[in-house]
């Protein structure tokens, strides 16, 4: 099994997911640098990382939901976005 053979709702659900725990990461970076954390503070620099492999897995996330799949028939179909 790969990404490719996942049900159009587990698509869904993680991408959503991915999504949630990338706010939660922007919202935790941001409160850092609020609070003046340093830029060589070994945590801010540890969630800075995790934000951004976050971020690329929730684009490749997007990319899934998105791309033109088949449907139970075996037919193309390729979801609207709304």
């Amino acid at each position: 099994m790969d990404s490719n053979n996942l049900t159009n709702r587990q698509r869904d659900q993680l991408h959503k997911r991915v999504t949630r725990q990338l706010d939660y990461l922007e919202r935790l970076k941001t409160r850092m640098n609020q609070l003046a954390f340093p830029a060589d503070d070994p945590i801010l620099l540890e969630v800075a990382k995790a934000h951004a492999a976050v971020f690329n897995l929730q684009i490749q996330c997007h990319r899934l939901c998105v791309a033109p799949r088949k449907d139970e028939r075996g037919a193309w179909v390729k979801k609207v976005q709304g």
